[in-house]
């Protein structure tokens, strides 16, 4: 109604009636000119539409003046007495009507001042929700309403929002899935619904929310329109997608240490059998022995040694004993140590270690870092190939690199190989052996001396490479490192 769309003090609504009451009489009077019969049926409508805009006080004071203005029409006119009984008995015929108009009129005004109050309540509710609510067409999908949360989670703004369907903010792969819903909204299968679907923003993201809807259907019991809440769970998503791998990981950890013990610890155990039957072992079954067991001890030492390492990282125990390390001649007592390795898989092992660096460190668990680095690379590095070791100093950091000519990483891997328990092929068939720990603790542990390490490749087949970067100093008078025995192999087979 245009009447009760105007917002008026209470004392300017009753002048504003009281005008609209005269201007009725006044045409009441001319009408009785020309008619020569008075009727109060302009009167009625004014008396409707006032107690229906303004509400019952209103309307009554409406009729309360038509009356009175009616009574100075009638004979003898000007003057609030009426001598004919026929116009009394109009004046009470339009008293009745005036009160049933106030009173339909007034209930009508009742009931749109609670709309309008629910409707404010519904407005305040769907545009505060802390979470996403929309409204959209149950036919063609396109979006009537968003709040500013909704707005926020998808990157478009509201009035974007409007231009759009779901279907087009939905991913591609769940689109199937909310036509089937839709349909059954509209068949009147089901009146609500909840699920868990993928919206792709403006941005090109892609998140994960939860979707609980109704359909709202119209005085004739068609669908009117769908309301939904969503909430952004792309956190509980990642999250159990995260503990999924875990457990994964977990899995095929725990399959790999059970494979790798077991190799070692049959040829120990076998040997010692071997050993142990007669006490007249032959001397020449002991040296042939004793490598082998030498050898396959190693192995579970080392294995034990990453095991405690990362349980040290997990838990943290870790206790860092801090003093100078020479990190020049760290490496090249690594690459002494593994000449052996590299012999043995006629590997090429070349070192420029011309850093001069110190660094304040624990040189028990630098030693594991380059060690765990080093002999990856001798391990993913065929018979043939070659690894190269260097080091430099750029005025705050000793910058050590290993390089090798292995089998590389895969671009799909790569953000991954320092990641503990993952290895790039997991099964118990695969070609090296290994926990897959390795690179995850020198990684701590390089971070514990608040370094970084990083890896590189150019693909599968093309070798890689690892930098760590660990703050030292370099001091006046450094020692010079040997050249390890690796290298003068290197050098006789040239």
């Amino acid at each position: 109604m245009m009447l009760s769309r105007v917002r008026l003090l209470p004392v300017v609504r009753l002048a504003a009636a009281a005008m609209l009451v005269f201007l009725a009489l006044l045409l009441t009077d001319q009408l009785q000119r020309g008619t020569g019969r008075l009727t109060f049926l302009l009167l009625v409508p004014i008396i409707i539409l006032t107690a229906a805009a303004w509400g019952a006080v209103i309307g009554a004071a409406v009729a309360a003046l038509g009356v009175g203005g009616m009574a100075l029409l009638f004979e003898p006119r000007w003057s609030l007495s009426v001598a004919n009984p026929g116009e009394r008995t109009l004046i009470f015929v339009f008293v009745g009507v005036a009160i049933g108009s106030v009173l339909v009129a007034n209930h009508y005004h009742r009931l749109r001042e609670a709309l309008r109050a629910n409707e404010a309540e519904f407005r305040a509710l769907f545009e505060l929700a802390a979470v996403g609510c929309a409204m959209a067409d149950p036919i063609t999908g396109r979006i009537l309403r968003a709040n500013a949360q909704f707005a926020a989670m998808t990157g478009y703004s509201p009035d974007e929002l409007l231009s759009k369907t779901i279907a087009e903010i939905t991913h591609p792969d769940d689109r199937e899935r909310d036509r089937v819903t839709m349909m059954e909204l509209s068949a009147g299968v089901r009146g609500r619904w909840t699920t868990e679907k993928r919206y792709v923003r403006k941005d090109g993201g892609v998140i994960w929310v939860l979707v609980n809807g109704a359909l709202v259907t119209d005085s004739r019991g068609l669908p009117d329109h769908a309301i939904a809440h969503a909430v952004d769970i792309s956190s509980r998503r990642q999250a159990e997608e995260e503990a999924r791998e875990a457990n994964r990981l977990k899995d095929e950890f725990l399959a790999t240490l059970s494979h790798e013990l077991r190799t070692p610890l049959n040829v120990v155990a076998g040997w010692v059998r071997l050993l142990g039957r007669t006490m007249n072992t032959q001397p020449n079954d002991v040296r042939r022995g004793l490598p082998v067991l030498e050898r396959n001890v190693d192995v579970l030492r080392r294995l034990t040694d990453d095991l405690l390492g990362m349980s040290d990282v997990l838990a943290g125990r870790i206790s860092m004993e801090r003093r100078p390390v020479l990190i020049d001649v760290l490496l090249s007592e690594i690459a002494e140590s593994l000449a052996i390795t590299a012999q043995a898989k006629r590997i090429v092992i070349t070192s420029q270690l011309g850093s001069r660096a110190v660094v304040e460190g624990d040189e028990n668990r630098l030693r594991q870092v380059f060690w765990n680095v080093v002999s990856n690379a001798l391990k993913f590095t065929p018979e043939g190939g070659a690894v190269s070791l260097s080091t430099r100093f750029d005025g705050t950091h000793a910058i050590v690199e290993i390089v090798d000519t292995g089998v590389g990483i895969a671009p799909s891997f790569l953000p991954h190989v320092f990641d503990k328990f993952r290895q790039e092929d997991g099964t118990h068939t695969r070609e090296h052996s290994g926990l897959g720990l390795g690179l995850a603790i020198a990684r701590q542990f390089v971070e514990l001396h608040d370094g970084t390490i990083s890896a590189a490749s150019a693909g599968r087949g093309r070798g890689s490479s690892f930098l760590v970067r660990i703050p030292a100093s370099r001091p006046a008078a450094v020692p010079a490192p040997r050249e390890p025995a690796a290298v003068r192999v290197t050098h006789e087979r040239a």
